[in-house]
């Protein structure tokens, strides 16, 4: 192995480590925001619940800066995307428009505002196509795709699950450039 190739292999197990460590620190802030959850049904105070949503927003987009910025470094390094574009695109949702995600591996739907059950598609930086497929089944009645771009920009665009048209089969497919823009 080259002295190139060593510290190539050397930047990618420290990037490796790093995700890794990430990732703990992902689980054990998740604990931390389920607590906090959990003392917020406690709680009856609209003050108290405004708060801790705030904490958790401040918290939740700090991670999610964290984990872009270790995506773009770990593709400069590698010349790869790690596989985690789906749960960023699900973050930055989350972020931009303000919904309660479920817990994971809840069917159906993805998260909650209000009324709205909130299906969340991504387009990553790898993706041959600007489209995204839905099952037709899925329990959600608004379409959140988050497009991520080969250097980690993220848009998003929503629609309401009629403005998907009727189509047949068990799959719908959308594409991004036919959602319309949203406001930021």
């Amino acid at each position: 192995m080259s002295n190139q190739q060593t510290v190539q292999q050397n930047a990618i197990t420290a990037h490796e480590v790093k995700l890794q460590n990430l990732t703990k620190q992902l689980g054990a802030i998740k604990q931390r925001l389920h607590t906090i959850e959990q003392r917020e049904k406690n709680q009856n105070t609209k003050k108290n619940k405004a708060e801790t949503k705030a904490n958790k927003k401040v918290s939740l987009s700090k991670i999610f800066k964290e984990q872009v910025k270790l995506c773009k470094t770990y593709y400069k390094v590698t010349g790869r995307h790690l596989p985690i574009c789906g749960e960023l695109g699900e973050v930055y949702a989350e972020l931009k428009y303000g919904f309660e995600r479920h817990k994971p591996n809840t069917s159906g739907s993805d998260g909650r505002k209000g009324n709205d059950l909130i299906e969340v598609k991504t387009i990553t930086p790898i993706s041959s196509s600007h489209t995204v497929t839905v099952k037709r089944a899925g329990n959600f009645n608004k379409l959140c795709v988050v497009k991520i771009s080969e250097n980690y920009k993220f848009e998003a665009r929503m629609i309401t699950r009629k403005d998907m048209g009727k189509g047949e089969g068990k799959l719908a497919k959308v594409s991004w450039s036919t959602m319309l823009k949203q406001p930021k």
